[in-house]
């Protein structure tokens, strides 16, 4: 990932899945959720529209899961975040549960996001309830340093003094740190 360009071999990977639809999806699956991950909505929401408009008819369905689930978070950081995370939270249900696929853990978390960015603290923790449910129950340890960066964040949104909030994401900090999960541990250091 350098500059919101997914790179193998020093040459983007968007350039070499050229017009064929399944590589353009899998570039874009892929592109998005880093983006998603990393915070960066702009990149997230390119990725998937770009992945959605070689498949509208959602045949890759995986795939464009993934894709439609980044750009709910991406339009949830910016003018709809409350429209998006009710679409988010419907996609998850549908394509995500039965059975469990990878990655429900990191989509509980940023569906988390979104409901924090819609104010609706309620929902967001909720959200972050499955996420951890997830961690603990299918073994998807890897988002763990985001649910806790999220969780600080909720702390925050529902008025935790500074210190409290302060050390809840110091604990994100470390605890990604301490596990190589350095894009998460950028996240703490910027919040």
């Amino acid at each position: 990932w350098r500059r919101g360009l997914l790179v193998f071999d020093d040459q983007p990977l968007e350039d070499v899945a050229g017009e064929d639809p399944y590589l353009i999806t899998i570039w874009a699956t892929f592109a998005a959720r880093i983006a998603a991950n990393v915070g960066d909505p702009v990149q997230a929401l390119r990725g998937a529209e770009r992945g959605i408009a070689v498949d509208p008819d959602f045949s890759f369905v995986f795939l464009g899961t993934y894709q439609r689930l980044a750009r709910c978070w991406a339009l949830a950081m910016g003018a709809d975040p409350v429209g998006a995370a009710v679409e988010a939270q419907r996609i998850i249900t549908a394509n995500l549960l039965n059975p469990p696929r990878s990655c429900v853990a990191t989509w509980y978390g940023l569906l988390g996001e979104m409901w924090l960015a819609g104010g609706a603290t309620d929902e967001a923790a909720a959200a972050l309830d499955r996420a951890d449910l997830f961690l603990e129950t299918r073994g998807q340890r890897y988002p763990e340093g985001l649910i806790l960066l999220l969780r600080a964040r909720l702390l925050q949104a529902r008025g935790e003094p500074a210190a409290v909030v302060r050390a809840a994401a110091e604990k994100a900090r470390e605890w990604s740190t301490e596990r190589g999960a350095h894009l998460f541990a950028r996240r703490a250091e910027t919040f």
